[in-house]
C-alpha cells in the first residue's frame, strides 16, 4: 500500500502542470501544527481516536511533502 501510494503521488507530481514550489511555507506552519497537536494529545488526550487522528493527518502531510519534494 505504501509503495503504491508514492507511486502515485511521484506520478501525479511529475505529471502535472501544477506548480508545487510555493507549497513549501504551509507544508512548514502545517507540520509546526502536526507537532504542536502530538504533544498536546500525548500529554492530555491520548486515546484510539486521536491515534487516528493523528496519523491520518501525519499521512496527508507526507503526502504533501512527497509532492513537493519531488
Amino acid at each position: 500500500m505504501t509503495a503504491a501510494i508514492t507511486f502515485a503521488l511521484t506520478a501525479y507530481a511529475l505529471t502535472t502542470k501544477t506548480d508545487f514550489t510555493m507549497m513549501g511555507g504551509m507544508i512548514w506552519v502545517f507540520s509546526m501544527t502536526l507537532l504542536m497537536t502530538c504533544i498536546f494529545g500525548f500529554c492530555f488526550a491520548y486515546n484510539e481516536v486521536w491515534y487516528l487522528f493523528v496519523c491520518s493527518i501525519s499521512v496527508i502531510l507526507f503526502g504533501l511533502y512527497l509532492i513537493y519534494d519531488v
